[in-house]
């Protein structure tokens, strides 16, 4: 669905963009090229001043920009990015009419150049996709080949090399949480100590990919987490793997000042909340839980429930009006 909802959207608009009175090469030389920041959150490129905007009410659309020749449009999906590439990959070369020029990635951060028929036109979509504040951004020039011009080609190069994160997230795996352990461990060896003694009887299980320290270390050394945490002292977690049709349940005590101590496997009979989180969302969050912030938390609130459900939008509103801080 995600396939055929993405690339379905993305033709619509892209050929929308296209479809615009078009410069011819003369006009289109006899352009300044301007550029001013964006940002949603921690993303980040230089927009082009001056270009239409393309109408659309799409969730995950972040900025949709069009001159014509080129047209400017930025996504955004709560996937890993190599998932987001992996499904778009897939999806161009379903298509008969679609050809798969290149797909490499650098520093998990993925590239992906293809093209397809539009009336007189082939049109070439260059494509990025990386990891930012807990989703993957996607930021595309496409441009019709026949009239582009040389400072189409550095507009489109420009704004696709521009766009990035303004900081570091690393995209969650279980290798990566285990790296960020042995580096832990080298560094400050008593801090591995303080977890353990936090853990009482908890086996998570290395199937999930989640390391219970990871969890500790992370939470508890994070303010603003913490002081969401001190109106739960009796909280469950459950992660849902749906795809292998299995969920992890756990106990976790809050101290007075937030900090928590994962009990046991299992659920409290009289929790105070249970958070409900998809594995991948779970992963995304005790793999960055250092960085979650007010903005962070509200994004996580889309695939997290909570029981009672009423919670969600009690803390929800406890971070917009500042509470928190």
């Amino acid at each position: 669905m995600f396939r055929t909802v993405f690339c379905t959207l993305l033709m619509i608009l892209l050929i929308s963009g296209c479809t615009q009175e078009e410069p011819t090469k003369e006009e289109s030389q006899k352009e300044g090229v301007a550029y001013e920041d964006f940002y949603e959150g921690d993303f980040y490129v230089k927009k082009p001043v001056g270009w239409d905007e393309l109408q659309g009410n799409e969730s995950q659309r972040v900025l949709g920009l069009s001159k014509g020749i080129c047209s400017m449009i930025v996504d955004k999906h709560n996937a890993k990015p190599k998932e987001v590439h992996d499904w778009l990959s897939k999806a161009i070369t379903e298509k008969i009419e679609q050809n798969l020029i290149t797909s490499f990635f650098e520093n998990d951060t993925y590239y992906i150049y293809y093209e397809f028929p539009y009336q007189q036109y082939t049109v070439t979509a260059s494509t990025k996709v990386f990891y930012c504040n807990y989703l993957s951004y996607v930021t595309q020039l496409v441009c019709l080949n026949e009239i582009i011009t040389p400072e189409f080609e550095e507009i489109r190069d420009f704004v696709l090399n521009s766009s990035r994160c303004t900081q570091e997230y690393e995209v969650p795996s279980p290798v990566k949480i285990e790296e960020k352990k042995v580096d832990i461990e080298a560094e400050e060896p008593e801090v591995i100590e303080e977890i353990e003694e936090e853990i009482v009887q908890t086996n998570i299980g290395e199937e999930f990919g989640i390391n219970e320290g990871m969890v500790v270390y992370f939470i508890n050394n994070n303010e603003f987490f913490r002081k969401i945490m001190e109106d739960f002292p009796r909280s469950n977690i459950l992660v849902e793997d749906d795809e292998n049709n299995r969920e992890l349940k756990l106990k976790v005590n809050v101290d007075n000042e937030g900090y928590i101590t994962l009990v046991e496997d299992g659920e409290h009979d009289n929790a105070d909340v249970t958070l409900i989180i998809p594995l991948t969302d779970a992963l995304n969050i005790f793999g960055n839980a250092q960085n979650i912030n007010p903005v962070t938390l509200i994004g996580f609130a889309i695939n997290v429930r909570t029981d009672p459900p009423e919670i969600k939008n009690q803390v929800i509103q406890k971070v917009l009006s500042g509470e928190y801080n």
